[in-house]
């Protein structure tokens, strides 16, 4: 288990450099090794949602912090200039993140019994149930006692019961604005989702006005439609003593004056001339 009067272990680092002005870390195996078997202890260490548990890891990772801002001072004057050192500087590193991402994982696993346990005591001051789900975890994320977590959750659940009855007045409100306009509720079911109380009413005015349209253009097709009166033709007075006279010279076969009769006859045309020219047609 790492101990706090542990981290003069890093004391035995050295840098040094030999004749070609390389650096060299000295102890680097060693305290590797000495580092590496301290931390077998952080990553087997069992954490509950008992606060002691937590705690107790807590106090570890603390430490943990501490190694590795050692390491950083140790390395921090050489290791712009040498790749090496940057290299062994991670590793040592690397060693204290494992254990660290360890006992992180444990104490947000207490955190969340935590809250539920938080959940199941203020649930009573809801009318609908609470899930974890409806909690954001950055309310209490970087809460460090079981105590400042339930704090947040007592706050959570009202905040939640306040925007429940918000929602179920607006529902209502609504309902009745719907009914007033003769439009079903229905046609905006999730309304609540996507827009506010007075967006929601406008968008039924629009319906009302869209439908009052449409009844309109129904009523104008199926009215009956006006009546034209079409007139006579008027008559023409085949004896009219104005009408124009046509002076023609005409050639027919005897067939064709037989069709010419006939369409003398139906059109009431007169043929005026010498009797004997009209005869002779006839």
């Amino acid at each position: 288990m790492v101990e706090t009067n542990e981290l003069a272990v890093l004391d035995r680092l050295e840098i040094s450099y030999d004749l070609a002005g390389y650096p060299e870390v000295k102890n680097y195996e060693v305290v590797y090794g000495t580092l590496e078997a301290m931390l077998e202890g952080a990553d087997k260490l069992v954490i509950t949602a008992d606060e002691a548990s937590v705690e107790s890891a807590k106090s570890i990772k603390s430490q943990l912090t501490k190694y590795q801002k050692r390491i950083d001072e140790v390395f921090e004057v050489e290791e712009a200039k040498y790749n090496e050192l940057v290299s062994k500087k991670r590793s040592l590193k690397r060693l204290f993140e494992r254990s660290k991402n360890y006992l992180n994982d444990g104490i947000e696993y207490a955190k969340t019994e935590w809250v539920k346990e938080a959940i199941n005591e203020y649930s009573r001051l809801a009318s609908e149930d609470i899930d974890i789900s409806m909690i954001d975890p950055k309310t209490y994320s970087r809460k460090l006692t079981k105590k400042s977590v339930f704090e947040v959750i007592e706050s959570e659940v009202i905040r939640i019961e306040e925007e429940y009855k918000k929602s179920q007045h607006e529902q209502e409100v609504f309902e009745k604005y719907c009914n007033s306009k003769g439009i079903s509720p229905e046609l905006l079911l999730d309304w609540q989702k996507t827009m506010s109380l007075s967006e929601a009413m406008e968008r039924v005015d629009y319906l009302v006005e869209i439908q009052a349209k449409e009844a309109k253009k129904m009523e104008e097709v199926q009215a009956p439609q006006p009546v034209v009166k079409v007139s006579e033709p008027e008559e023409i007075d085949e004896t009219d003593e104005t009408a124009d006279i046509w002076a023609v010279m005409l050639r027919m076969t005897d067939k064709q004056k037989s069709l010419f009769k006939q369409f003398l006859n139906d059109t009431g045309i007169e043929l005026v001339g010498k009797p004997s020219i009209v005869d002779d047609i006839f």
